[in-house]
C-alpha cells in the first residue's frame, strides 16, 4: 500500500517544499521497493517456447546452399587445374614425340641416302668387277700360249735353279688353265709374270765357278770350271784344259763331252773372253738341243762377267 504524505505549506516556503517534495518522492519510491521486496515470491507460469522463425530456417538453408556452391566451385577449380596440368603434360609428350618423329625421319632420310649411295657404289663395283673379269679373260687368252712356250724353253734351257723355275712355270700354267674361276686365273697371270721375271733375272746371270761334276752317268767325277751364260747355254772346261763339255739337259747324262774340235775351240774362246784375256765380241756358243736342232751351233753375244773366277 502506498503511503502518501501531503503537506500544505505556505508559498513562502515553496522552495523548501520543492525539496521536500523530492525527498517525499524518493521516500515513497524506497518504501514501495521495500514493500515489493517483502511480498512473497510468485512462481512464473510455464511458457511455451516460441515458434521457430521461418526466416531463420530460410537463412540457414541459404547459408548451406552457399557453402555447397563454394565447395563445388573449389572442386571445379581443382579439377580445372588438374585438367590443365594433364593438358600441359600431353602437350609436352606430343612435342617430344614430334621431335622424335622429326629425328627419325631425318635418320631414315640419311639411311636411305646411304643405301642409295651404297647401291650406286655397288653397281659401279660390279661394273668394275665385270671389266676386270673381262680383262682377266683377255689377258689369259693372250698369256696362256706365251706361258706354254716359255715353259718349253725353260725345260730345254739351262741356268741355275732349273727345277724351281720349271715348278713356277707349271704353277702359273695350272692357274691359267682353270675354268670359270677368274680369281685363280688372275693368280695365274700374276704367277706367270713372276716366273717371267725370274727367267729375266736368270737370263742376265753370268757365272764362272769351279765345281765337281759327275760325268758319264756318275761313273767319273771331275773338277772343272763351269761357265753359265744366263739361260742360253752352259759349258765347262777341266782344270787341265783337256776335257770339254756342253750342257745336254739330260737327267741321266747332263753333260755332253763327245764334241767336235771346233766346239772345243769355241769353248776356249768363251773362257778367254770371260777371264778378260780377249776383248768382248761375237763368239759362237755351242749348245746341245733336243729334237731336230740337236748338235747345231748357235751364235750369241758374250760379255765378260763382273765376278772373278770361282765367284758368282
Amino acid at each position: 500500500m502506498n503511503i502518501v504524505f501531503t503537506y500544505r505549506l505556505p508559498i513562502a516556503h515553496l522552495a523548501t517544499c520543492g525539496l521536500l517534495a523530492c525527498f517525499t518522492w524518493c521516500l515513497s519510491v524506497q518504501l514501495g521497493s521495500a514493500q515489493e521486496a517483502a511480498k512473497p515470491e510468485t512462481v512464473a507460469p510455464e511458457t511455451k517456447p516460441p515458434a521457430p522463425d521461418p526466416r531463420l530456417q530460410v537463412a540457414t538453408d541459404i547459408r548451406s546452399l552457399v557453402e555447397q556452391i563454394q565447395l563445388l566451385r573449389e572442386q571445379q577449380r581443382s579439377a580445372a587445374e588438374a585438367q590443365q596440368d594433364e593438358v600441359d603434360s600431353l602437350k609436352l609428350q606430343v612435342s617430344t614425340l614430334l621431335q622424335q618423329v622429326t629425328s627419325t625421319e631425318e635418320s631414315v632420310r640419311v639411311q636411305n641416302q646411304e643405301i642409295a649411295d651404297t647401291e650406286t657404289q655397288l653397281q659401279a663395283n660390279q661394273q668394275e668387277v665385270a671389266q676386270q673379269e673381262a680383262w682377266i679373260g683377255h689377258t689369259v687368252q693372250a698369256v696362256l700360249p706365251v706361258a706354254l712356250e716359255i715353259r718349253q724353253r725353260v725345260a730345254q734351257g739351262t741356268g741355275e735353279n732349273l727345277g724351281k723355275r720349271l715348278a713356277a712355270c707349271d704353277e702359273a700354267l695350272a692357274a691359267l688353265e682353270t675354268k670359270n674361276n677368274q680369281e685363280q686365273q688372275a693368280l695365274g697371270v700374276r704367277n706367270f709374270f713372276q716366273a717371267l721375271g725370274g727367267e729375266w733375272l736368270a737370263a742376265r746371270n753370268v757365272t764362272l765357278a769351279n765345281e765337281a761334276l759327275e760325268l758319264q752317268a756318275g761313273k767319273q767325277l771331275s773338277h772343272a770350271w763351269v761357265l753359265r751364260l744366263g739361260t742360253a747355254g752352259q759349258v765347262f772346261l777341266s782344270e787341265d784344259q783337256r776335257t770339254f763339255g756342253v750342257w745336254a739337259n739330260d737327267p741321266q747324262n747332263p753333260w755332253k763331252t763327245d764334241i767336235q774340235p771346233e766346239y772345243q775351240q769355241q769353248i776356249l774362246e768363251l773362257f778367254e773372253v770371260v777371264r778378260e784375256q780377249r776383248p768382248p765380241g761375237l763368239v759362237p756358243l755351242p749348245v746341245w738341243l733336243t729334237g731336230k736342232t740337236a748338235g747345231k751351233t748357235l751364235q750369241t753375244t758374250t760379255l765378260p762377267p763382273q765376278a772373278n773366277e770361282g765367284q758368282k
